[in-house]
């Protein structure tokens, strides 16, 4: 079954409205290396990005609905970055294991052998 996107599914205009910031596509792998290298994990992303991994997984877990999360932030302080890499992780995608960090390595520790073996529904937008 091939994987469908959200903008496959909507009547999306051709052009971005000036108001929505078009962020580079993970779709390239030689783009997506280069983001997840390129992407500064911060002490506040540092904090909140296991944590929320945390809640997500614990509630794929237990079979629970889930619940929202609010990510704010000031224009261009990285909240779609953020999300982008969460689905990275989620999805259990490799490219974001290479990432030298930490939390990302801690992260993988946690949930790697989880996220390889579970299905988690990441809809990239």
């Amino acid at each position: 079954m091939k994987a469908l996107y959200i903008r496959e599914l909507l009547d999306l205009p051709e052009t971005m409205p000036r108001c929505i910031v078009e962020i580079n596509t993970f779709d390239d792998p030689s783009e997506l290396r280069d983001n997840v290298k390129d992407y500064t994990i911060t002490p506040t992303v540092a904090e909140e990005l296991p944590e929320l991994v945390d809640r997500i997984v614990a509630s794929v877990r237990r079979h629970e609905p889930g619940e929202g999360h609010y990510v704010h932030g000031a224009f261009g302080s990285g909240k779609s970055h953020f999300m982008g890499i969460l689905g990275l992780i989620l999805a259990n995608n490799a490219a974001i294991w290479e990432k030298a960090h930490e939390v990302i390595r801690g992260i993988h520790a946690n949930y790697g052998d989880w996220l390889a073996e579970s299905a988690v529904l990441v809809v990239p937008v």
